[in-house]
């Protein structure tokens, strides 16, 4: 990148990736600091502060012959409606619809979807005294036909979601996702997750990974060492060890994914990050060795990347809570069964979304650091880690307005102006809750389990310097030596 320009209020306003074929971006803002323009969208504001409109350029996808050599491209206008509370109940465009309600709680009751004479209504069973979902029922119509569907929900002892009708989900003492699989039998391939001593996901394995034991009653460490005292075991066959390790920087920014040679797990991929007032924004990456400009919107979600000759090859436009999957160049940025054709360029896959959320193919979720997002509910699958310091509904996202907020760390809602404070302060901060709610505290309904840890415990290993890199090859990567033994590990 080269040629970056700052305004009087630290906001980035231009810059130029420094491709064979350069691709610049430009951005503006209001005097109240908010984007109305950039090189992938236009923006409109009502007098509350709310996106109404959002002129969006997209590719479009409707050519079948894979030998043309431009894709069709448009601007697509998104708009918005809100309620009293300012809360999203509508959003669409000129040929597509999406309606919302909700109740007292902010419970998402029902939601609709119309395209082209296609209709799909959902509707939720809801528990108002814990806002937690019951189940759903899912009616589609069209041209060939109606169907009704619906599942219910379970939950663990800690209120966090085990079954919703099509996978099913494990979590450690901390609340983490440690497992998810689909809900087609007992030996449905399992694919599971570890996380260090800040909570961060370190290491997915590959769906076929066999189970281990149960690990719901123990600690994050306990968790980890088991994790990778099994995956390296001598035992192990190498194919049980295969799937993705994750690397973070300082502020929680996830700064490389490195495959371990599996079916779906090869390959490298970095990302690089441009220090913003709205926090880190994902500015390009590097995907086998192939870069990729980066094109963040006003919330420094990810919306568009750009190859080094200059073509859009990934594309997400704009939905109400994120549930439209990304479109591609490599089949003409058609989505999922609409056989638009394929083109030359090679498909490419991307998981950053919301600002701190990385969708998970397997769980079918963004891992959001303190819990996972479900972009199909516009929900929470745990309840909030800081209890109702985040809001009296524990499980809803961004008081239903993503469009205008974010919660990078799956805490709180968030403006995007506001100052973040670091990874490890984030930590801290909800580690302390935890225990002051364990103690009695009034403030959150969840409580943790009590520590079986004798008093003054500091952790399983010696604080000597080389330790950490005999428990597996990746301990120097995902979890630093540290110089006392982390208040998680207790």
């Amino acid at each position: 990148m080269t040629g970056i320009t700052w305004n009087a209020a630290g906001q980035p306003t231009g810059w130029t990736w420094a491709f064979g074929t350069p691709v610049q971006a430009q951005r503006s803002y209001d005097t109240a600091g908010r984007t109305t323009a950039s090189e992938i969208a236009g923006y409109t504001w009502d007098a509350a502060g709310r996106i109404t409109a959002i002129s969006q350029g997209l590719g479009r996808p409707g050519d079948t012959d894979p030998n043309r050599g431009s894709i069709a491209w448009g601007t697509t206008t998104f708009t918005a409606g809100y309620d009293a509370v300012g809360r999203i109940t509508a959003f669409g465009n000129a040929g597509m619809g999406t309606t919302f309600s909700y109740d007292a709680n902010g419970n998402r009751q029902a939601d609709g979807w119309s395209e082209a004479g296609n209709v799909l209504l959902r509707s939720y069973a809801l528990e108002s005294a814990s806002n937690r979902v019951l189940g759903a029922t899912h009616a589609a119509s069209g041209p060939g036909g109606t169907a009704t569907v619906s599942f219910s929900h379970t939950y663990d002892a800690n209120g966090a979601l085990t079954f919703d009708g099509r996978r099913r989900y494990a979590y450690d003492a901390e609340g983490r996702l440690i497992s998810s699989a689909p809900a087609t039998g007992e030996n449905a391939p399992v694919t599971r997750y570890a996380h260090n001593a800040l909570g961060q996901r370190v290491f997915k394995t590959e769906p076929a990974y066999p189970p281990l034991q149960e690990q719901g009653e123990q600690s994050l460490w306990d968790q980890f060492l088991a994790f990778f005292g099994r995956l390296w075991a001598p035992q192990t066959q190498v194919g049980e060890q295969l799937g993705w390790a994750f690397v973070y920087g300082e502020d929680g920014s996830l700064l490389a994914e490195q495959g371990m040679g599996g079916p779906s797990s090869t390959g490298a991929t970095q990302h690089i990050w441009l220090p913003t007032p709205n926090g880190p924004m994902p500015i390009a990456v590097i995907v086998n060795g192939s870069k990729f400009a980066v094109h963040a919107d006003h919330l420094n979600t990810p919306r568009r990347l750009t190859n080094e000759q200059g073509q859009a090859v990934w594309q997400w436009a704009y939905s109400a809570f994120g549930d439209e999957g990304p479109t591609l160049a490599a089949n003409r940025f058609a989505r999922d069964g609409e056989g638009a054709g394929t083109t030359n360029i090679p498909p490419i896959t991307y998981n950053l979304r919301y600002p701190g959320q990385y969708a998970d193919a397997e769980s079918g979720l963004h891992y959001n650091y303190f819990r996972s997002y479900d972009p199909s509910g516009g929900g929470y699958t745990q309840p909030d880690p800081i209890g109702l310091a985040g809001g009296w509904n524990q499980y809803r996202y961004v008081d239903n307005n993503p469009l205008n907020w974010i919660d990078p760390e799956g805490l709180q809602a968030e403006h995007t102006k506001k100052a973040r404070p670091s990874t490890e302060q984030k930590h801290q901060e909800a580690e302390a809750r935890r225990k002051r709610d364990a103690g009695g505290e009034k403030g959150d309904q969840r409580r943790r389990p009590p520590s079986k840890r004798p008093p003054g415990y500091k952790g399983p290993w010696p604080i000597v310097p080389g330790f950490l890199p005999l428990i597996c090859p990746l301990c120097p990567l995902v979890m630093p030596e540290p110089t006392v033994a982390p208040e998680a590990c207790q």
